[in-house]
């Protein structure tokens, strides 16, 4: 993997992952650290989904056209008209970010979709997804966005571990890294130093990450109880919502290794990856 800097000839970072996963502290982190370009937000990339969405409803109401060659649609695919909207959002981060190194900040199934499309047509970048166990990911959910229910906040959870366990496989060994939020709270050189062999920084950038990781943190998530590990007894959820949230994440929660208790994590038969570095 070539050496991600500020300097021309750089590439895309993107910092991806579920909501109240880590992705705030991070970026601030890496921001600190290396002077790349970074928004708070990026919320631009992954619009592709909506356009993947829309590309795939139109060739489908049009599908008579779509095998005629006679028509235009019918002389270009679908996945060619994606691989174009995709390269056109990265022309336009690269706009907005002044160049084409930069960091990007935007999470979710969508976000991870066009990560894969830009790995799928050879766009070089470097992915770090953002990660907590179900548990309290789910409960620092409903406290942040209390109109939706646990449910919903569970499947959004699994949807996303499970689009990610796809997304890492279509990526280069030494391009991406999984940080768990537990970790930044709890071990923060530990996330430096994994950081810091992905993308070659310097001993300086490293100390700075975990400076900001350790003192930035109280005020970017002090009202998020970073490092707490509840077990599902502890979240004050009654009985359905209890029942609700296991039957929603069981399987995903099994093959992370995630327990419901204090353990917090077991080892599993295969376990998945913790890094592609």
């Amino acid at each position: 993997m070539n050496q991600v800097s500020g300097q021309p000839g750089g590439m895309p970072i993107f910092i991806t992952g579920s909501p109240r996963s880590g992705t705030s502290i991070f970026i601030l982190g890496l921001k600190s650290a290396t002077g790349i370009p970074a928004f708070a937000e990026g919320q631009l990339l992954d619009v592709y989904g909506k356009i993947s969405l829309a590309v795939d409803r139109h060739y489908t109401n049009y599908a008579h056209s779509a095998a005629d060659p006679r028509h235009a649609i019918g002389n270009i695919s679908a996945d060619e008209v994606k691989q174009a909207m995709a390269s056109t959002l990265l022309d336009l981060s690269n706009k907005v970010h002044g160049g084409t190194s930069w960091i990007d900040k935007s999470g979710g199934t969508e976000m991870l979709e066009y990560i894969r499309m830009l790995a799928r047509i050879g766009q070089p970048f470097v992915t770090f997804f953002c990660y907590r166990r179900a548990i309290e990911n789910v409960y620092s959910r409903l406290k942040k966005f209390p109109k939706f229910d646990i449910t919903y906040h569970a499947n959004d959870w699994v949807n996303i571990m499970r689009a990610w366990r796809q997304t890492r496989a279509l990526l280069p060994v030494g391009t991406w890294l999984e940080i768990e939020q537990k970790d930044i709270a709890d071990r923060p050189g530990y996330v430096a130093e994994g950081v810091t062999q992905v993308l070659k920084l310097t001993p300086q950038q490293k100390d700075k990450m975990i400076e900001t990781f350790t003192n930035q943190r109280p005020q970017v998530l002090a009202s998020d109880e970073v490092g707490r590990t509840l077990t599902i007894n502890q979240t004050g959820w009654d009985a359905d919502q209890r029942a609700a949230f296991r039957a929603a994440v069981e399987e995903e929660m099994r093959i992370w290794g995630f327990t419901y208790d204090e353990r917090y994590r077991v080892p599993v038969v295969q376990p998945a990856a913790a890094s592609g570095a």
